[in-house]
């Protein structure tokens, strides 16, 4: 295993933030285990469809439309994603109590570490994508058994893409709950005796 003697300081440094953030978000190897057999299980569905469509033919690794639309799709929801990472974890109050500022990092770890997982997917289907074009006029037979690859990088892509919003209205509430409690005592403090 590499050591940090041989990489760059960004290398070892993302390297550790990952880790510890891994650790944070998903601390027990069984919630690991969970959340990829989960995602493989996602990923196997999409290869499936993969299969069924190059099968009965409703689409080819040669369908030079449909593979640009959906380079462009993921294009957006990589630079999408990031500018989501890059203002997830963001406290609107400085009121919040120890406790609760705990649970908001815990929320927003676990968000980012999504966040992370689905750049990974959007990128991983673009790259699928754009080999298997790459290699299509020479290679059309393995081309077309790139496609249940592909699929299965795009139905979890979109799944993962739906998820996100919904775990950023849960971060959002979880501020706002905490806010409401703050003012709840702030109110009941000020309440004459």
């Amino acid at each position: 295993m590499l050591t940090s003697n041989f990489l760059p300081d960004e290398i070892d440094a993302a390297v550790r933030t990952i880790r510890s953030s891994m650790r944070d978000a998903a601390p027990t190897r069984r919630m690991r285990a969970r959340y990829a057999a989960f995602y493989l299980f996602v990923f196997a569905i999409g290869s499936w469809i993969g299969t069924a469509v190059s099968y009965f033919g409703a689409l080819s690794s040669t369908s030079s439309d449909f593979w640009r639309s959906a380079l462009t799709a993921l294009s957006i929801l990589i630079g999408f994603m990031i500018t989501t990472m890059l203002f997830t974890g963001k406290v609107e109050s400085k009121s919040l109590t120890l406790e609760q500022l705990k649970g908001f990092c815990d929320k927003s770890t676990h968000l980012l570490i999504s966040q992370f997982a689905t750049l990974l997917t959007h990128i991983g289907g673009v790259v699928a994508i754009a080999t298997m074009t790459a290699i299509d006029s020479k290679h059309a037979y393995i081309a077309d058994c790139a496609m249940p690859i592909i699929f299965g990088f795009l139905v979890t892509s979109l799944l993962r893409s739906v998820l996100v919003p919904i775990q950023i209205i849960e971060l959002h509430r979880f501020t706002q709950e905490a806010l409401l409690a703050d003012k709840r005592a702030e109110i009941k403090n000020n309440l004459p005796s």
